[in-house]
Protein backbone atom coordinates (compact mmCIF):
# COMPACT_ATOMS: atom_id res chain seq x y z
CA UNK A 1 0.00 0.00 0.00
CA UNK A 2 3.48 2.26 0.87
CA UNK A 3 4.27 2.42 -2.63
CA UNK A 4 0.70 3.22 -3.90
CA UNK A 5 -0.10 6.14 -1.31
CA UNK A 6 3.52 7.77 -1.96
CA UNK A 7 3.38 7.27 -6.00
CA UNK A 8 -0.26 9.50 -5.70
CA UNK A 9 1.37 12.30 -3.75
CA UNK A 10 3.97 12.61 -6.22
CA UNK A 11 1.18 12.45 -8.75
CA UNK A 12 -0.66 15.74 -6.85
CA UNK A 13 2.34 17.35 -6.15
CA UNK A 14 3.54 17.47 -9.46
CA UNK A 15 0.09 18.05 -11.43
CA UNK A 16 -2.01 20.18 -8.86
CA UNK A 17 1.16 21.25 -6.87
CA UNK A 18 2.77 21.08 -3.66
CA UNK A 19 0.03 23.47 -1.82
CA UNK A 20 -3.37 21.81 -3.45
CA UNK A 21 -6.01 20.54 -0.91
CA UNK A 22 -5.92 17.76 -3.06
CA UNK A 23 -2.07 17.01 -2.10
CA UNK A 24 -2.83 17.51 1.34
CA UNK A 25 -5.53 14.46 1.48
CA UNK A 26 -2.86 12.47 -0.50
CA UNK A 27 -0.10 13.71 2.54
CA UNK A 28 -2.97 12.67 4.69
CA UNK A 29 -3.75 9.10 3.29
CA UNK A 30 0.44 8.57 3.69
CA UNK A 31 0.17 9.59 7.52
CA UNK A 32 -2.70 7.24 8.07
CA UNK A 33 -0.44 4.72 6.71
CA UNK A 34 2.63 5.49 8.91
CA UNK A 35 0.32 5.66 11.95
CA UNK A 36 -1.42 2.60 11.52
CA UNK A 37 1.91 0.18 11.41
CA UNK A 38 3.15 2.61 14.38
CA UNK A 39 5.56 4.51 12.03
CA UNK A 40 4.84 7.88 14.11
CA UNK A 41 7.96 9.37 13.08
CA UNK A 42 6.74 9.12 9.76
CA UNK A 43 3.13 10.10 10.02
CA UNK A 44 4.23 13.28 11.77
CA UNK A 45 5.95 15.36 9.03
CA UNK A 46 3.40 14.34 6.60
CA UNK A 47 0.26 15.76 8.93
CA UNK A 48 1.97 18.49 9.72
CA UNK A 49 2.82 19.54 6.13
CA UNK A 50 -0.86 18.72 5.68
CA UNK A 51 -2.13 20.86 8.69
CA UNK A 52 -0.59 23.63 6.96
CA UNK A 53 -1.67 23.42 3.28
CA UNK A 54 -4.83 23.74 4.39
CA UNK A 55 -4.52 26.21 6.85
CA UNK A 56 -2.59 28.66 4.27
CA UNK A 57 -5.25 27.43 1.46
CA UNK A 58 -8.69 27.31 3.22
CA UNK A 59 -8.06 28.98 5.73
CA UNK A 60 -7.20 28.71 9.61
CA UNK A 61 -11.20 28.26 10.33
CA UNK A 62 -12.27 26.24 7.47
CA UNK A 63 -13.65 22.44 8.53
CA UNK A 64 -10.74 20.87 6.93
CA UNK A 65 -8.30 22.41 9.01
CA UNK A 66 -10.41 21.26 11.94
CA UNK A 67 -10.02 17.65 10.56
CA UNK A 68 -5.92 18.36 9.95
CA UNK A 69 -5.54 19.27 13.67
CA UNK A 70 -7.44 16.50 14.52
CA UNK A 71 -5.37 14.09 13.05
CA UNK A 72 -1.94 15.14 13.99
CA UNK A 73 -3.52 15.64 17.99
CA UNK A 74 -4.63 11.71 17.11
CA UNK A 75 -1.08 11.38 16.56
CA UNK A 76 0.41 12.96 19.47
CA UNK A 77 -2.37 11.31 21.81
CA UNK A 78 -0.77 8.27 20.99
CA UNK A 79 2.66 9.51 21.20
CA UNK A 80 1.80 10.33 24.37
CA UNK A 81 2.46 13.56 24.31
CA UNK A 82 -1.27 14.98 25.94
CA UNK A 83 0.01 18.51 26.15
CA UNK A 84 -0.21 19.09 22.71
CA UNK A 85 -2.81 16.50 21.59
CA UNK A 86 -4.70 18.82 23.90
CA UNK A 87 -3.88 22.24 22.55
CA UNK A 88 -4.83 21.10 19.02
CA UNK A 89 -7.88 19.49 19.67
CA UNK A 90 -9.27 22.80 22.06
CA UNK A 91 -8.27 24.26 18.32
CA UNK A 92 -10.63 21.56 16.89
CA UNK A 93 -13.32 22.10 19.08
CA UNK A 94 -12.90 26.45 18.71
CA UNK A 95 -13.46 26.05 15.05
CA UNK A 96 -16.20 23.71 15.13
CA UNK A 97 -18.24 25.98 17.27
CA UNK A 98 -17.86 28.84 15.16
CA UNK A 99 -18.56 26.82 11.76
CA UNK A 100 -20.80 24.87 12.48
CA UNK A 101 -22.31 25.24 15.84
CA UNK A 102 -22.02 24.26 19.12
CA UNK A 103 -24.98 21.53 18.75
CA UNK A 104 -23.22 20.03 15.92
CA UNK A 105 -22.33 16.05 16.25
CA UNK A 106 -19.24 16.98 15.10
CA UNK A 107 -18.76 19.82 17.61
CA UNK A 108 -19.77 16.63 19.93
CA UNK A 109 -17.03 14.81 19.04
CA UNK A 110 -14.01 17.09 19.92
CA UNK A 111 -16.00 17.46 23.30
CA UNK A 112 -15.70 13.00 23.67
CA UNK A 113 -12.02 13.65 22.39
CA UNK A 114 -11.11 16.25 25.31
CA UNK A 115 -12.94 13.91 27.76
CA UNK A 116 -10.85 11.02 26.69
CA UNK A 117 -7.69 12.97 26.90
CA UNK A 118 -8.68 13.72 30.55
CA UNK A 119 -8.87 10.36 31.71
CA UNK A 120 -5.42 9.62 30.37
CA UNK A 121 -4.20 12.73 32.20
CA UNK A 122 -6.16 11.39 35.25
CA UNK A 123 -8.25 14.33 35.61
CA UNK A 124 -11.49 12.58 35.72
CA UNK A 125 -13.27 14.99 37.46
CA UNK A 126 -12.46 17.29 33.88
CA UNK A 127 -13.57 14.35 31.89
CA UNK A 128 -16.82 13.28 33.88
CA UNK A 129 -17.67 17.03 32.97
CA UNK A 130 -16.68 17.05 29.45
CA UNK A 131 -18.80 14.09 28.49
CA UNK A 132 -21.99 15.17 30.39
CA UNK A 133 -21.31 18.70 28.34
CA UNK A 134 -21.56 16.12 25.15
CA UNK A 135 -24.16 13.66 26.29
CA UNK A 136 -25.92 16.30 27.17
CA UNK A 137 -26.16 17.78 23.05
CA UNK A 138 -25.79 14.17 22.14
CA UNK A 139 -29.72 13.68 23.65
CA UNK A 140 -30.81 16.27 21.38
CA UNK A 141 -29.49 14.99 18.56
CA UNK A 142 -31.58 11.55 19.22
CA UNK A 143 -34.59 13.53 20.13
CA UNK A 144 -34.30 15.42 16.65
CA UNK A 145 -33.11 12.29 14.99
CA UNK A 146 -35.90 10.05 16.39
CA UNK A 147 -38.61 12.70 14.95
CA UNK A 148 -38.49 11.54 11.57
CA UNK A 149 -36.49 8.48 11.62
CA UNK A 150 -37.54 4.86 10.48
CA UNK A 151 -37.25 1.94 13.13
CA UNK A 152 -33.98 0.73 11.15
CA UNK A 153 -32.01 4.43 11.06
CA UNK A 154 -32.94 4.86 14.83
CA UNK A 155 -31.38 1.52 15.74
CA UNK A 156 -27.95 2.64 13.31
CA UNK A 157 -28.01 6.12 15.11
CA UNK A 158 -27.97 4.85 18.57
CA UNK A 159 -24.84 1.89 17.34
CA UNK A 160 -23.41 5.10 15.73
CA UNK A 161 -22.91 6.98 19.65
CA UNK A 162 -23.59 4.14 21.88
CA UNK A 163 -19.60 4.13 22.75
CA UNK A 164 -19.83 7.49 24.47
CA UNK A 165 -22.33 6.55 26.96
CA UNK A 166 -20.51 3.33 27.38
CA UNK A 167 -17.14 5.41 28.26
CA UNK A 168 -19.06 7.53 31.05
CA UNK A 169 -20.70 4.60 32.85
CA UNK A 170 -17.22 2.63 32.79
CA UNK A 171 -15.67 6.28 34.29
CA UNK A 172 -18.40 6.19 37.06
CA UNK A 173 -18.09 2.72 37.73
CA UNK A 174 -14.05 3.14 38.40
CA UNK A 175 -13.90 6.23 39.87
CA UNK A 176 -17.28 7.75 41.23
CA UNK A 177 -18.75 4.63 42.34
CA UNK A 178 -19.57 6.29 45.81
CA UNK A 179 -20.26 10.02 44.26
CA UNK A 180 -24.77 9.34 44.60
CA UNK A 181 -24.90 12.29 41.95
CA UNK A 182 -23.63 10.51 39.43
CA UNK A 183 -24.62 7.32 40.16
CA UNK A 184 -27.83 9.08 39.66
CA UNK A 185 -26.87 10.64 36.44
CA UNK A 186 -25.83 7.25 34.97
CA UNK A 187 -29.06 5.83 35.88
CA UNK A 188 -30.81 8.14 34.17
CA UNK A 189 -28.56 8.27 31.36
CA UNK A 190 -28.90 4.15 30.71
CA UNK A 191 -33.00 4.78 31.30
CA UNK A 192 -32.78 7.00 28.58
CA UNK A 193 -30.28 5.16 25.57
CA UNK A 194 -32.30 2.09 26.24
CA UNK A 195 -35.18 3.63 24.68
CA UNK A 196 -37.61 3.64 27.46
CA UNK A 197 -38.61 7.23 26.75
CA UNK A 198 -37.53 8.02 23.40
CA UNK A 199 -39.09 4.63 21.71
CA UNK A 200 -42.48 5.33 23.70
CA UNK A 201 -42.62 8.92 22.41
CA UNK A 202 -41.90 7.77 18.43
CA UNK A 203 -44.66 4.53 18.71
CA UNK A 204 -47.02 7.28 20.26
CA UNK A 205 -47.13 10.21 17.92
CA UNK A 206 -49.05 8.85 15.89
CA UNK A 207 -51.81 8.18 18.22
CA UNK A 208 -51.09 11.32 19.99
CA UNK A 209 -51.88 13.34 17.01
CA UNK A 210 -54.89 11.88 16.35
CA UNK A 211 -56.45 13.29 20.10
CA UNK A 212 -55.40 16.94 19.42
CA UNK A 213 -57.36 19.70 17.92
CA UNK A 214 -56.93 21.33 14.37
CA UNK A 215 -54.69 24.28 15.90
CA UNK A 216 -52.70 21.51 18.33
CA UNK A 217 -52.47 18.96 15.24
CA UNK A 218 -51.29 21.60 12.68
CA UNK A 219 -48.18 22.92 15.33
CA UNK A 220 -47.49 19.03 16.13
CA UNK A 221 -46.49 18.54 12.53
CA UNK A 222 -45.06 22.06 12.06
CA UNK A 223 -42.93 20.63 15.22
CA UNK A 224 -41.88 17.51 13.55
CA UNK A 225 -40.97 19.39 10.41
CA UNK A 226 -39.04 22.12 12.19
CA UNK A 227 -36.90 18.66 14.18
CA UNK A 228 -36.27 16.78 10.93
CA UNK A 229 -34.69 19.98 9.44
CA UNK A 230 -33.01 20.42 12.62
CA UNK A 231 -31.62 17.20 13.11
CA UNK A 232 -30.37 17.00 9.66
CA UNK A 233 -28.11 20.46 9.55
CA UNK A 234 -27.25 19.18 13.15
CA UNK A 235 -25.71 15.75 11.26
CA UNK A 236 -24.59 16.92 8.10
CA UNK A 237 -23.43 20.40 7.08
CA UNK A 238 -24.04 20.98 3.85
CA UNK A 239 -21.23 22.29 1.62
CA UNK A 240 -22.12 25.19 0.21
CA UNK A 241 -23.74 27.12 2.92
CA UNK A 242 -21.78 30.05 4.25
CA UNK A 243 -20.78 29.37 7.98
CA UNK A 244 -22.95 32.53 9.09
CA UNK A 245 -26.08 31.47 6.86
CA UNK A 246 -25.51 28.02 8.46
CA UNK A 247 -25.32 29.16 12.39
CA UNK A 248 -28.45 31.73 11.36
CA UNK A 249 -30.50 28.86 9.88
CA UNK A 250 -29.78 26.45 13.16
CA UNK A 251 -30.33 29.48 15.88
CA UNK A 252 -33.82 29.84 13.71
CA UNK A 253 -34.84 26.23 13.73
CA UNK A 254 -34.00 26.04 17.93
CA UNK A 255 -35.92 28.86 18.23
CA UNK A 256 -38.86 27.71 16.38
CA UNK A 257 -38.98 24.75 17.91
CA UNK A 258 -38.71 26.41 21.96
CA UNK A 259 -41.68 28.32 20.62
CA UNK A 260 -44.26 25.62 18.95
CA UNK A 261 -43.24 23.69 22.42
CA UNK A 262 -44.29 26.42 24.33
CA UNK A 263 -47.57 26.62 22.09
CA UNK A 264 -48.69 22.99 22.14
CA UNK A 265 -47.83 22.70 26.26
CA UNK A 266 -50.60 25.76 26.38
CA UNK A 267 -52.85 23.86 23.86
CA UNK A 268 -52.75 20.23 24.60
CA UNK A 269 -52.24 18.75 28.11
CA UNK A 270 -51.25 15.34 26.35
CA UNK A 271 -48.23 17.11 24.72
CA UNK A 272 -47.55 18.86 27.72
CA UNK A 273 -47.39 15.51 29.53
CA UNK A 274 -45.45 13.68 26.12
CA UNK A 275 -42.47 16.39 26.76
CA UNK A 276 -42.17 16.19 30.26
CA UNK A 277 -41.73 12.36 30.34
CA UNK A 278 -38.42 13.12 27.85
CA UNK A 279 -37.30 14.31 30.89
CA UNK A 280 -37.69 11.59 33.49
CA UNK A 281 -35.39 11.30 36.79
CA UNK A 282 -34.63 8.90 39.04
CA UNK A 283 -36.73 10.44 41.65
CA UNK A 284 -39.41 10.61 39.51
CA UNK A 285 -39.37 6.72 39.44
CA UNK A 286 -38.83 6.35 42.99
CA UNK A 287 -42.04 8.02 44.22
CA UNK A 288 -43.57 5.50 42.27
CA UNK A 289 -42.09 2.47 43.19
CA UNK A 290 -44.21 0.96 46.01
CA UNK A 291 -43.27 0.45 49.31
CA UNK A 292 -40.41 -2.16 50.08
CA UNK A 293 -39.56 -2.71 46.17
CA UNK A 294 -36.66 -1.72 44.23
CA UNK A 295 -35.69 -1.27 40.12
CA UNK A 296 -33.06 -3.17 39.09
CA UNK A 297 -31.42 -2.50 35.80
CA UNK A 298 -29.20 -4.32 34.32
CA UNK A 299 -26.05 -3.19 31.56
CA UNK A 300 -23.51 -4.42 29.99
CA UNK A 301 -20.45 -2.61 29.11
CA UNK A 302 -17.53 -2.82 27.18
CA UNK A 303 -14.33 -1.89 29.27
CA UNK A 304 -10.71 -3.04 29.07
CA UNK A 305 -9.43 -5.18 30.63
CA UNK A 306 -6.03 -6.37 32.57
CA UNK A 307 -4.71 -7.67 29.94
CA UNK A 308 -2.88 -5.05 27.35
CA UNK A 309 -5.61 -3.34 24.77
CA UNK A 310 -8.52 -6.59 25.48
CA UNK A 311 -12.13 -5.67 25.31
CA UNK A 312 -13.76 -7.28 27.87
CA UNK A 313 -17.48 -6.93 28.88
CA UNK A 314 -18.90 -6.11 32.09
CA UNK A 315 -22.06 -5.93 34.12
CA UNK A 316 -23.39 -3.21 35.91
CA UNK A 317 -26.56 -3.13 37.84
CA UNK A 318 -28.18 -0.41 38.91
CA UNK A 319 -30.26 -0.41 42.03
CA UNK A 320 -33.06 2.33 42.77
CA UNK A 321 -34.66 1.96 46.45
CA UNK A 322 -37.97 4.31 46.99
CA UNK A 323 -35.97 6.82 49.61
CA UNK A 324 -34.66 7.61 45.80
CA UNK A 325 -31.06 5.86 46.89
CA UNK A 326 -29.40 4.60 44.05
CA UNK A 327 -26.79 2.37 44.00
CA UNK A 328 -24.15 1.08 41.39
CA UNK A 329 -23.13 -2.32 41.79
CA UNK A 330 -20.16 -4.11 39.22
CA UNK A 331 -20.63 -8.18 38.89
CA UNK A 332 -17.36 -8.54 37.34
CA UNK A 333 -16.74 -10.16 33.50
CA UNK A 334 -19.65 -11.07 31.39
CA UNK A 335 -18.20 -14.20 30.62
CA UNK A 336 -17.79 -15.48 33.79
CA UNK A 337 -21.23 -14.68 35.24
CA UNK A 338 -22.75 -16.04 31.92
CA UNK A 339 -21.03 -19.18 32.48
CA UNK A 340 -22.39 -19.59 35.73
CA UNK A 341 -26.28 -19.11 34.26
CA UNK A 342 -25.57 -21.18 31.48
CA UNK A 343 -24.74 -24.67 34.09
CA UNK A 344 -27.39 -23.69 36.03
CA UNK A 345 -29.80 -24.04 33.05
CA UNK A 346 -27.95 -27.02 32.06
CA UNK A 347 -28.37 -28.32 35.37
CA UNK A 348 -31.57 -27.69 35.43
CA UNK A 349 -32.70 -29.70 32.45
CA UNK A 350 -30.68 -33.12 32.97
CA UNK A 351 -31.81 -33.08 36.51
CA UNK A 352 -35.19 -33.49 36.30
CA UNK A 353 -36.08 -36.54 38.70
CA UNK A 354 -32.29 -37.12 39.77
CA UNK A 355 -31.54 -35.83 43.16
CA UNK A 356 -27.63 -36.47 43.01
CA UNK A 357 -28.11 -34.12 40.11
CA UNK A 358 -30.55 -31.55 41.76
CA UNK A 359 -28.19 -31.36 45.38
CA UNK A 360 -25.25 -30.29 42.70
CA UNK A 361 -27.66 -27.85 41.09
CA UNK A 362 -28.28 -26.45 44.73
CA UNK A 363 -24.75 -25.75 44.67
CA UNK A 364 -24.25 -23.92 41.51
CA UNK A 365 -27.24 -21.78 42.07
CA UNK A 366 -26.12 -20.83 45.48
CA UNK A 367 -23.04 -19.82 43.75
CA UNK A 368 -24.93 -18.03 40.90
CA UNK A 369 -26.80 -16.22 43.67
CA UNK A 370 -23.74 -14.75 45.77
CA UNK A 371 -22.61 -13.31 42.11
CA UNK A 372 -25.16 -12.23 41.05
CA UNK A 373 -28.09 -11.02 43.53
CA UNK A 374 -25.95 -10.90 46.64
CA UNK A 375 -24.22 -8.19 45.66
Amino acid sequence: AEPLYDRALKINEKVLGPEHPDTAIALNNLAQLYMSIGDYSGAEPLYDRALKINEKVLGPDHPNTAISLSHLGGLYLKMGDYSRAEALTQRVLKIREKVLGPDHSYTTSAIFSLAHLEILKKNFDKALAYFKTGLKKQDSHISNVFSIATEQQKFKFIQSIEYSHYNILSLIRQHFNDDQDSVRYALELVLRRKGIVYDAVSRNRKNLKSKLSENARKDFELLSNSQGKLSQLLLNKPEKIAPDTYQKNLNTLQTQIKVIEKRLIKESRLVAKELKHRRVTSSDLAERLPANTALVEFMKIPSLGSEKNKLVFRYLVFVLLNEEKVHLVDLGEVDVLEEHIRKGLSGIKSGIGNKEINAKNIQIFKELYDKLWKP
